[in-house]
């Protein structure tokens, strides 16, 4: 509501829907709370103050699913139909707390362009940026992978490579700006200012870690080749995940052009995606 950036307005309200709806909440996380920082502060509170409240009033999940509005009815007891009550309190607390949070806190707005600036950045030389592999293997488009959040490009354009290795380099020269705590994901910026998550694996943040090793942290300046993530693919197959690593541009509106190679298999390091101004 408050941005003047239409396209952080349309990620943030996209991102609010799957998470709200499906409890599909990397969207949010990294194409708004990670971007913006602040908003992550008052995800975190909202996080605390509504675990605890939930953990009071004896909630308890029932069955293995991502908690949303149409998987609310996992936390519902047959035995205390006053369960019902608390997990409706529940997901208003976390929904009214997180929005006043954010309002209170506030955020640095991303920048927008006047028209004048616009015209001057249309006419000026394009700037190819080329995104390199961050593993060898099979080639996808994002509208193949078996996830919506990436298929849509709700994050951002980008590729995905199925690894026939577990060791992850990054596809660009650039500083890590964020580290998901499970290390399944890594977000990096370019000196230029491009954004790149680095996604392995579909749903992996399931596994809590399992399977991953990273020793880079946020604020680590890194080139392209840099090993961030030893994988074991076997573990992940063995959970009935797919190993698609995804590469997606997170501020792909500053963009203008994305030409992905057309190319079946791939080495790591093999430029596979040029991104231009």
């Amino acid at each position: 509501m408050k941005t003047k950036n239409r396209e952080l307005r349309q990620t943030a309200l996209a991102a609010a829907s799957s998470a709200i709806i499906a409890g599909i909440t990397e969207p949010a996380l990294y194409g708004v709370a990670v971007r913006l920082k602040r908003p992550m502060i008052a995800s975190v509170i909202t996080g605390f103050v509504a675990g605890a409240v939930a953990g009071m009033a004896g909630l308890a999940s029932h069955s293995m699913a991502a908690p949303g509005l149409f998987t609310s009815v996992q936390f519902i007891d047959r035995d205390n139909p006053m369960t019902i009550a608390w997990v409706a309190i529940v997901m208003i607390l976390s929904i009214v707390l997180s929005f006043v949070l954010t309002l209170v806190i506030g955020f640095e707005d991303l920048p927008v362009e006047e028209e004048n600036l616009e015209e001057i950045h249309r006419d000026q030389v394009a700037q190819t940026i080329s995104i390199k592999s961050p593993v060898s293997g099979k080639v996808k488009k994002l509208s193949e992978v078996a996830d919506e959040v990436f298929s849509k490009e709700v994050l951002g354009k980008g590729f995905a490579v199925v690894p026939n290795n577990g060791q992850i380099v990054s596809p660009i020269t650039g500083t890590v700006t964020a580290v998901f705590p499970t290390k399944h994901a890594i977000g990096i910026t370019s000196d230029k200012g491009l954004e790149v998550l680095v996604h392995i694996g579909i749903d992996t943040v399931t596994l809590e870690g399992k399977g991953f090793t990273s020793n880079i942290k946020m604020g680590d300046k890194i080139y392209q080749g840099t090993p961030i993530v030893e994988v074991d693919l076997a573990l992940i197959e063995a959970a009935g995940l797919a190993t698609d690593t995804i590469v997606v541009v997170t501020n792909s509106a500053e963009y203008s052009n994305f030409t992905l190679l057309e190319k079946d298999e791939v080495s790591e390091g093999e430029v596979i995606l040029d991104v231009e101004k």
